[in-house]
């Protein structure tokens, strides 16, 4: 009996105490509250939001304020940016709910803490500080038509964050959320940069990122590059977008976005592992730097890239991918010399205070490096950076290879081999030697004859214009082969020339057919000699016999590199 009397006690504690926590509160005296209010900041918690007012829920085809006006027997003003309040600090916490709407609030900040519901919209909202944290959103977390200078999300669970229509003057950043089903960010407007992070760990589905435009980030913090160890001048760093994914992704969607260009290098900053990405679409004003691992297959068609590209720590693990040459080609791709995360971590050893961290964070995502390109001498002097590019190069190219794109897989190997000669050139001037100028003068020889053995129809036709050449100046001395002399070809053009009682018609076939006839054992000694068939002995005399062995070394080497390339292209 007494057990019994202490259970029915608990649970009447207990019910007592939940009751006490979730009172009901409708979301048409909330909004009551932010207009008759004359404070400043307006603390609501433990109660149950019931949407009695959004037009969604009521499925009611009137607008916003029609909808409140129903309800409240008060008077009310508005603006283009929504209601007019004395509030400026909007405190939500420990809020549970089924389908919750907030609409058309203007707030200086708008907190949601521990919120507990199956659906939360913000629409058409306009506040300085959204910050949502350690939400439990069991269907969807939804921002639209929005209006906000700085986001923050922290912590919480969500099955489906979606955000639409929304411009944010300020920055943008999600840290330690996780989210269970689909991360969509829509038609949006960035103007100070944004950082998309979440714990993906379980059945996470989708990242989509569409229609957004990514501005220049105005922020021009300096960091002196003496306090990495790369010198005495100062770098402006700037990542505008970074994407950072706990956990495997199974699909990220890239498409139709716009990242604006600026006067100092920016940068798109991609991590995390996916099964399938697609970046599709975009007009990439900034430099494009994926520190990921596609499993299955990346699609990457119909961009813009107006800026580097950095392929150094992409891993592309499955088959079949989809790439375009064109649009990486002419140098765009590049390679880093140095990595530093912890930059807001340490603001102190780039000259700033713990105050500055945030600033920090907000301009460079903590991501501080230098792009390589292989252009300068001081560049084509660091091995390792490199090295990096020409491994980035070669990766694309048996990427191509293995799909069958065989034109776009030597157009990579060309632009890689040009970027290895410019580094050969430096070697030589830098350090001299024969052997350093032979490998630099033998590229630049494959370069010109074969395009470094892609293209052996390229040889051909250079080869027969070798043998033009030489036949030109085989045909002003005499051969073995020439029966009709020199001497009396002049001749004959004398008898051409002057006039006579037999007129022209006779001396000119005899003079073109004494031309021709020159002309083409000239012509025959010229390709004998390319093609080093053998003389036994060689069939002219004076200079033009040394000119014939200079002539088949010429071509016992040209025709080497053409077989060899031919040999390359029949079995690629």
């Amino acid at each position: 009996m007494r057990r019994l009397l202490g259970f029915l006690l608990f649970q009447g504690i207990t019910l007592n105490s939940a009751l006490a926590q979730h009172k009901t509160l409708y979301t048409s005296e909330l909004y009551r509250q932010i207009i008759t209010t004359t404070d400043e900041t307006l603390m609501i918690e433990d109660v149950k939001l019931v949407d009695d007012v959004s037009p969604i829920m009521l499925n009611e085809d009137i607008d916003f304020y029609s909808a409140l006006d129903k309800k409240l027997d008060i008077a009310f003003d508005y603006d283009s940016l929504g209601l007019k309040s004395n509030v400026e600090f909007l405190y939500l916490y420990d809020i549970t709910g089924a389908y919750v709407t907030i609409d058309n609030i203007n707030i200086d900040t708008v907190s949601l803490t521990k919120a507990k519901v199956e659906s939360f919209l913000l629409n058409d909202i306009t506040t300085n500080t959204l910050y949502l944290d350690s939400l439990d959103v069991n269907e969807r977390l939804r921002i639209e038509n929005a209006r906000i200078h700085n986001l923050t999300g922290y912590g919480g669970e969500v099955t489906n964050f979606e955000i639409t229509n929304t411009s944010f003057s300020g920055f943008f950043e999600t840290i330690v959320m996780k989210v269970k089903a689909n991360y969509w960010i829509q038609d949006c407007v960035f103007e100070e940069g944004a950082y998309f992070s979440a714990d993906v760990e379980g059945s996470f589905i989708d990242f989509l990122l569409e229609g957004n435009e990514f501005q220049a980030i105005d922020s021009n913090l300096a960091f002196p590059l003496d306090s990495i160890g790369m010198g005495s001048e100062e770098i402006i760093m700037k990542t505008p977008v970074r994407i950072n994914f706990f956990g495997d992704v199974d699909q990220a969607s890239i498409v139709e976005n716009v990242f604006e260009k600026d006067s100092v290098e920016q940068y798109l900053y991609l991590e995390g592992d996916y099964d399938y990405m697609i970046f599709s679409g975009n007009d990439v004003g900034i430099t494009l730097y994926p520190v990921a691992t596609i499993i299955k297959q990346l699609t990457m068609d119909d961009n813009i890239f107006d800026a580097n590209v950095v392929f150094t720590d992409f891993i592309l693990q499955g088959r079949n991918n989809v790439l375009k040459w064109e649009e990486l080609s002419d140098f765009k791709l590049a390679s880093v010399n140095n990595f530093d995360s912890q930059m807001s971590e340490h603001p102190e050893e780039f000259g700033y205070t713990l105050d500055d961290a945030t600033a920090i964070f907000n301009q460079t995502s903590d991501i501080l490096q230098i792009t390589y390109k292989a252009q300068s001498e001081v560049e084509l002097d660091s091995l390792e950076p490199f090295q990096s590019l020409l491994s980035s190069y070669y990766r694309l190219y048996k990427t191509f290879k293995e799909n069958g794109q065989i034109s776009a897989a030597n157009e990579v190997y060309i632009e890689m081999k040009d970027v290895q000669l410019k580094e050969l050139a430096f070697q030589y001037k830098e350090y001299g030697g024969l052997e350093h100028w032979i490998e630099w003068q033998l590229n630049s020889v494959l370069r010109f004859y074969t395009d470094y053995g892609t293209r052996p129809a390229k040889a051909i036709r250079i080869s027969i214009w070798v043998v033009a050449i030489f036949s030109v100046f085989y045909f002003f001395f005499p051969s073995e082969w020439d029966t009709k002399s020199k001497g009396q070809l002049i001749d004959d053009y004398k008898i051409f020339v002057e006039k006579n009682e037999k007129g022209y018609f006779k001396p000119f076939l005899k003079l073109s057919f004494g031309f021709g006839r020159s002309l083409m054992n000239a012509f025959t000694l010229s390709l004998n000699s390319f093609v080093t068939l053998g003389f036994g002995t060689i069939p002219t005399t004076g200079v033009a016999r040394y000119v014939c062995i200079l002539q088949g070394f010429l071509g016992w080497f040209l025709l080497s590199i053409f077989t060899a390339s031919l040999i390359n292209q029949v079995l690629f």
